[in-house]
């Protein structure tokens, strides 16, 4: 009687944790396609606010905020015209990636 009363457990236990683990399945692939989607809209509210001031800026002619008026849009149009050497930049990244591999 006792074995029997084990064995009934045990195939209750099984069926009570296989039923979580298909419904959670479910659960987790909704997360992880929400939290995805949620993740591209905060990026393009970012961008939008950024873009925003960054017009309101250069109509107001306004320096950046928390810049102490050193930089306006002016800067940052010098800036995106410049035509930066790539090259040091890969030989960091380089570095960075051995010391990486070698630690």
């Amino acid at each position: 009687m006792e074995q029997d009363y084990i064995a009934n457990r045990r195939e209750y236990i099984l069926r009570a944790r296989n039923s979580f683990s298909e419904s959670r399945k479910d659960t987790d692939e909704e997360l992880i396609n929400t939290g995805k989607a949620a993740i591209w809209k905060v990026k393009w509210l970012l961008c939008i606010c950024l873009f925003v001031v960054f017009v309101l800026c250069d109509k107001g002619k306004l320096p950046f905020p928390g810049t102490a008026g050193e930089k306006d849009t002016k800067w940052m149009y010098r800036q995106l015209e410049e035509n930066y050497d790539y090259t040091k930049l890969q030989k960091y990244v380089m570095m960075i990636s051995d010391f990486a591999k070698n630690k």
